[in-house]
């Protein structure tokens, strides 16, 4: 039996090496522009790291209301955004489980990883979201949570 190429077992996987071998190749006079399609290629597997983010930002945002806004609120709204989110980040993991450790890096040294980023951001734009709603003052706002991938899949 053949082993299943990168490209069926890891999508982003592939475009990075498909990326770096497009770079290694030695020059010949054609009218190929290499590393113009050394970046393009490679963008395919960040376009789908960017869906994964704003997936989880939309989560967390659901997941923090669902979490403190007062019962009379559109609760069974922010449960099925919670239910489509996890569905399509599953749906990205399973193509791509590369993506997951990417999750777990910084984008540039120093800094939070990309998974404490996106917790920040859907954190904020709930608080946000909360404000606006009568009765929630900014003590009633929730900490900002610290949960991994895999409380934000089984909460």
């Amino acid at each position: 039996m053949m082993a299943k190429p990168l490209y069926d077992e890891d999508f982003v996987a592939w475009t990075q090496a498909q990326a770096e071998a497009l770079r290694a190749v030695p020059r010949v006079h054609n009218q190929l522009d290499y590393d113009q399609l050394a970046e393009e290629v490679a963008d395919l597997g960040k376009r789908d790291l960017r869906e994964l983010l704003s997936r989880l930002e939309v989560l967390i945002e659901h997941l923090v209301k669902l979490d403190a806004a007062p019962e009379t609120q559109p609760a069974a709204h922010w449960a099925r955004t919670v239910r489509d989110q996890r569905r399509e980040i599953v749906r990205l993991l399973d193509e791509s489980p590369s993506l997951r450790g990417k999750l777990n890096e910084a984008r540039k040294p120093g800094t939070a990883t990309r998974l404490d980023q996106v917790l920040h951001a859907g954190w904020e734009e709930a608080c946000q979201s909360l404000r606006q709603i009568d009765g929630i003052v900014h003590a009633d706002l929730p900490e900002r949570p610290h949960w991994t991938l895999d409380d934000l899949m089984n909460r």
